[in-house]
């Protein structure tokens, strides 16, 4: 497994407000995700008016294309009209240099477990709270408490031939099972 990454600054030279920085950025974002197929975020200077930090991300199985990938990455970004490419930095790691945790299977039932305590809990204070309402509520206000809509009288709805409700435009067409 081969960890491309490349974090880079545009300054957003016309941004007149972070609304104008922002359609910028969202532009290069959906640009690079659809043409790449990479992970794109702003990751800085979120609140700076003419400066973007933006982090990108991408996996691959053969690391000299991950990095022709970058390199085609960074020249497009050095061709957009609306900003200009600041400080680039870019990282390709092999699975072999990244530190993995190794997951222990006894802290994760732990995890597990104390999770399943919190939810059982959880269950037990809402059953003992919908208990304590029901014993003092007659069966109207369960009724009232779900939102059950009350009663409505309508008129009575007249008989219709069929396909009387189809439209003029829809009943020049032939309904072979109707009579003529």
């Amino acid at each position: 497994m081969i960890l491309g990454i490349l974090q880079f600054d545009l300054h957003i030279h016309d941004a007149e407000s972070l609304k104008d920085k922002r359609r910028v950025v969202l532009s290069v974002k959906d640009r690079l995700h659809r043409e790449h197929m990479v992970a794109v975020a702003e990751v800085a200077h979120q609140e700076t008016l003419n400066l973007a930090r933006l982090g990108l991300a991408m996996v691959g199985s053969d690391g000299k294309h991950v990095g022709q990938t970058l390199d085609r990455i960074v020249a497009k970004l050095r061709a957009i009209p609306d900003a200009e490419l600041g400080d680039v930095s870019r990282q390709v790691l092999h699975a072999s240099q990244m530190d993995w945790e190794d997951v222990d299977p006894e802290a994760e039932a732990r995890d597990d477990a104390s999770l399943a305590d919190e939810m059982l809990a959880r269950a037990s204070e809402l059953a003992a709270e919908l208990a304590g309402e029901s014993a003092n509520r007659s069966p109207a206000e369960h009724l009232h408490d779900q939102h059950v809509p009350a009663p409505v009288d309508l008129p009575p709805i007249p008989p219709t031939r069929h396909g009387a409700h189809r439209t003029a435009r829809s009943s020049s067409v032939s309904n072979p099972e109707s009579p003529r």
